[in-house]
C-alpha cells in the first residue's frame, strides 16, 4: 500500500498478489475511497507488457510528479523492476531471475531518494540495488550490511540522511547511513531496532513530514505504532504519546544514557505501571492493554495486550 500526493491529487495504491479473479493486479483509489484505476490483468498472472501482466507485484513507489515504480516478483514467476509515467506509459524495465547486475530474486520493495536514485530491496539476493530514476541505468549495490538476511522493505527518512531496512526473519529494522550524491560505496549500519520474536517486518513507510516509521508485521498481525528511534545526530526526546478512548495514554522516555526505553501506563493522571525494557521492548509494547483498570502485570511490567480503541 502507498499513499500518493501529488500536485493534482491524493490517491492510496494496493498491489494484490491475491489468487483469486481480482488478484496479481495493482489498484489505485481516491481519497474517498473509489476504485480509479486498475494495472494488470484481474485474476490472471503473466509475464506479459501488452496488455500489461503481474505475478504477485510486492510492493510501489509513487513519486510526486505521478511517476510510478512498480517490484513484481514476490515469489512469483517474474522478478521485476517498472518505471511507469503517470499516464501508465512504460518508461524503462529491468528484470530478470538471477544475481548479475538488474537481475532480481524476489524483489520486494522500492523506494526513490532526492537525489534521482531508485533503490531496491532484492530480499533473495540479499541486497540493495540502485539505479538512475531516469534512465534506468544501474549504479550499484548494497550487500555488506545483509549477509544474515535480505532486506524486506525500504525507505528514507525526510531529511534524506537515512535509509531504513527491515528484516523479515531477524525481526529488526536496520538504520543505514545514506551515501551522498554520485557516490554508492558501501552499506554502513548506524543502529539497530531488534522487534519482539516472530513480529516478521513485511513493509514499512517513513512519514515525510514527522519521520513517524509504520511497520507492516504479518508475524503478529498487526501495523506497528509510529516509531520514533534515536539516531546519531537526533537528541533524545518523547514521541508524541497516543490517546485511547478511555484516556489512557502511553509514552516512551529514553533513559539517560539512550539506551533502555522506560515505558510508562497512565490512566488519566494516575500511573498504572511503567518498566524499564531495552529497544526491543520498546517496539513490543506499543500494543497495550487499556481496557482494563488493573492490567495483568509482573513486576511492574505489563504482560496482557489488546489494540488501543
Amino acid at each position: 500500500m502507498f499513499a500518493a500526493s501529488t500536485l493534482h491529487e491524493q490517491s492510496v495504491w494496493i498491489t494484490d498478489v491475491g489468487s483469486g479473479s481480482f488478484g496479481h493486479t495493482v489498484k489505485k483509489y481516491s481519497s474517498f475511497g473509489d476504485l480509479v484505476q486498475v494495472l494488470g490483468t484481474p485474476g490472471k498472472k503473466g509475464t506479459g507488457l501488452n496488455p500489461l501482466q503481474f505475478d504477485n507485484p510486492a510492493e510501489l513507489y509513487v513519486e510526486d510528479t505521478g511517476d510510478i515504480y512498480i517490484v513484481d516478483g514476490d515469489g512469483g514467476l517474474n522478478n521485476r523492476l517498472f518505471k511507469l509515467s503517470q499516464d501508465f506509459a512504460m518508461l524503462w524495465l529491468h528484470g530478470g531471475n538471477g544475481t548479475g547486475p538488474a537481475q532480481f530474486n524476489i524483489p520486494h520493495s522500492v523506494t526513490v531518494d532526492s537525489a534521482g536514485r531508485v533503490w531496491v530491496a532484492d530480499r533473495g539476493n540479499k541486497r540493495i540495488q540502485v539505479f538512475n530514476k531516469d534512465t534506468g541505468e544501474w549504479l550499484g549495490a548494497w550487500t555488506d550490511c545483509f549477509t544474515e538476511e535480505g532486506p524486506s522493505s525500504v525507505r528514507f527518512t525526510p531529511d534524506g540522511k537515512y535509509l531504513v531496512s527491515a528484516q523479515l526473519n531477524l525481526s529488526r529494522l536496520l538504520f543505514l547511513a545514506a551515501p551522498p550524491v554520485g557516490l554508492i560505496g558501501d552499506c554502513s549500519v548506524l543502529s539497530v531496532l531488534q522487534l519482539a520474536d516472530q513480529v516478521s517486518p513485511h513493509l514499512l513507510d517513513v512519514d515525510r513530514t514527522t519521520g513517524a516509521i509504520y511497520v507492516a508485521e504479518i508475524g503478529a498481525k498487526q501495523v506497528l505504532l509510529p516509531l520514533a528511534p534515536l539516531l546519531p545526530d537526533r537528541p533524545p526526546r518523547p514521541p508524541a504519546a497516543l490517546t485511547s478512548s478511555d484516556e489512557c495514554t502511553r509514552q516512551m522516555l529514553p533513559e539517560p544514557d539512550g539506551e533502555p526505553w522506560r515505558l510508562q501506563l497512565e490512566l488519566g493522571s494516575r500511573q498504572v505501571c511503567s518498566c524499564e525494557r531495552p529497544l526491543s521492548f520498546f517496539a513490543l509494547r506499543l500494543i497495550l492493554k487499556t481496557s482494563a483498570p488493573n492490567p495483568i502485570s509482573e513486576g511492574g511490567c505489563i504482560q496482557s495486550y489488546t489494540s488501543l480503541k
